[in-house]
């Protein structure tokens, strides 16, 4: 389900801007500024899913950061997705508002922090909410809480 979520809103993004979205491989994440999304392979979401979240602390501890100074906005997001500090990864630039970053532990908190605010958000009670590799990460409950699966 959230894959086909995610693919429709890809594309009322793209028919809505008459720009495809250029799809990197799945170790690859793709931040295109002119739409405001994080992407990886073809499941992407808004970075502005960082404003409502209540788990910032998870991107200050995979990069390092003070808390005291950050502003949680897309823009501070952005700012440490294209310029990490500690120069942790490369970023690549592939136009002027798309970039090319590294799935790495740091990457990949961004990502999965986004995807979860998605499914706080969207996912519906009773939805399983699965990851990229379709590995089920939790079901979405009554009170709109993420129950993870017992391993």
């Amino acid at each position: 389900m959230k894959i086909i979520t995610s693919i429709l809103v890809v594309l009322m993004l793209t028919a809505c801007n008459a720009k495809p979205l250029k799809v990197l491989p799945s170790d690859r994440y793709l931040v295109d500024l002119e739409v405001g999304l994080m992407c990886r392979h073809m499941d992407c979401y808004d970075l502005s899913l960082i404003i409502p979240s209540f788990h910032e602390m998870r991107v200050i501890k995979a990069y390092e950061l003070d808390a005291s100074i950050l502003s949680w906005s897309e823009e501070a997001l952005v700012e440490i997705l294209l310029n990490p500090p500690g120069n942790q990864y490369q970023v690549t630039q592939l136009s002027e508002v798309e970039f090319d970053l590294p799935a790495n532990p740091q990457t990949d908190v961004i990502y999965d922090l986004l995807q979860d605010e998605f499914n706080l958000l969207y996912a519906r009670t009773g939805d399983r909410i699965v990851d990229i590799t379709n590995s089920v990460k939790g079901l979405k409950m009554n009170d709109g809480s993420i129950e993870q699966p017992i391993h």
